[in-house]
């Protein structure tokens, strides 16, 4: 009998396959939700840490303002206490009242570690706005790395006026400030362009000023000065103007016969001014009188005339006074001459040209294309036109080291 034409049950199965996937599927769910319970519970004693911990930082502050408040209390007393006992050592007619503050030592370093680190920004402001030129508005202030960046715009009044001319311009005013860039290393530009509204042209431009790595602690420009009571005053004025008058009479005495004894001209030099007191003088007699007083030398100009400075200084050694009105007017005009030629010698370079060296001599291989340009310009070796605008070339080193060469002799 063949088993093709039977069906075969088999009997001895405990469990169907049905049955099988009924328990397995609630065994999954029983697994999720039991995952689920541990998740929550993890969560819930989370929180509750999180709480403690909140609660005790709560308490600590607390604490510490607790702390604070009478550590306040107890040095007001102390401060009371100190001020009584200061005012009964007064004189009983003295009615003035001594109030004062005795710091620790503590209290003076934190003050000045706290200057170490501040900038007085406000005062900055107030610079900066002194600073700015009328037809220049200030857009964007942002300090950002160690870095304050000043973003501007400025009306251009001429089309022909140059945008580089109008960024040296204000970099030479903050420049030129003796306490905006004190705790500035240098200026530099960060990015310029010409915008138009309407019908008038505008140069907008940003530059940064990176801060220095060491900040003067401006807390040692601060003089302090001691309240003396008004009533005690003109006594310890007194006792000051006793002790300090020889001192001063003899101080005053010792500088007027100082100055008594270097006045006095030798007979040389006095023989040498009257040889040069006639209408005429001798070009050697001039010479002579200028090399003895080292008033000019054979590489000037005037070496050997008789001009402005020569002429004072002849009158001077001589003790000649003018007496009439045309000779007032002769004196004060060589006196003019004489101060104008006195500041150009000493000052071969101007101001922007001594500021573009300085700042070009910041940048030590001259990669700074802004600052090459500026420093031509300043001094005229070329401009946006010329082919070596930027470049540092020949001309332009040996023009910045004959500028820094004048600035060493002035200094």
């Amino acid at each position: 009998m063949k088993n093709d034409n039977f069906i075969l049950i088999n009997l001895n199965q405990n469990i169907s396959k049905a049955r099988q996937a009924a328990y397995k599927g609630n065994r999954d769910k029983w697994i999720i939700f039991g995952l689920l319970c541990f998740i929550y519970l993890g969560l819930i004693s989370w929180f509750i840490n999180i709480n403690s911990n909140y609660n005790e930082l709560i308490n600590q502050r607390k604490n510490t303002i607790s702390g604070i408040k009478k550590d306040t209390r107890d040095l007001k007393k102390e401060i009371k206490k100190q001020l009584e006992e200061r005012n009964k050592n007064l004189n009983e007619s003295n009615n003035e009242k001594v109030n004062l503050l005795n710091l620790s030592k503590k209290d003076i370093e934190l003050a000045y570690k706290i200057g170490e680190k501040t900038i007085p920004w406000s005062e900055k402001l107030m610079q900066l706005s002194e600073i700015t030129p009328e037809d220049m508005c200030i857009t964007k202030l942002e300090y950002a790395n160690n870095s304050l960046n000043i973003s501007a715009i400025s009306k251009i009044k001429d089309k022909t006026q140059k945008d580089q001319k109008i960024l040296n311009d204000f970099i030479t005013l903050l420049e030129g400030h003796e306490d905006f860039g004190k705790e500035f290393i240098e200026y530099e530009l960060r990015n310029s362009k010409r915008v138009s509204r309407g019908s008038n042209p505008y140069y907008q431009f940003q530059i940064s000023a990176p801060l220095k790595k060491k900040i003067k602690n401006r807390l040692n420009e601060i003089v302090v000065e001691k309240e003396i009571p008004k009533s005690i005053e003109p006594k310890i004025q007194e006792e000051v103007e006793e002790k300090v008058k020889p001192k001063v009479e003899e101080k005053v005495k010792e500088k007027v016969e100082l100055k008594i004894e270097e006045n006095k001209y030798s007979d040389d030099i006095i023989q040498l001014a009257k040889d040069i007191d006639v209408q005429d003088p001798l070009r050697d007699n001039v010479k002579k009188f200028q090399t003895a007083l080292k008033l000019f030398s054979k590489n000037d100009i005037e070496f050997g005339f008789l001009e402005s400075v020569t002429i004072i200084n002849r009158d001077e050694i001589l003790g000649k006074k003018p007496t009439t009105k045309f000779q007032k007017e002769l004196m004060k005009k060589n006196k003019e001459i004489a101060s104008n030629a006195t500041s150009n010698k000493m000052q071969k370079y101007s101001k922007n040209i001594i500021a573009a060296a300085k700042r070009l001599k910041k940048n030590q291989n001259k990669s700074n294309l802004a600052a090459v340009k500026r420093f031509q310009e300043a001094t005229g070796i070329a401009n946006e036109g010329s082919v070596n605008y930027g470049l540092w070339d020949d001309l332009t080193r040996i023009k910045y080291e004959d500028v820094l060469e004048s600035i060493a002799e002035k200094q």
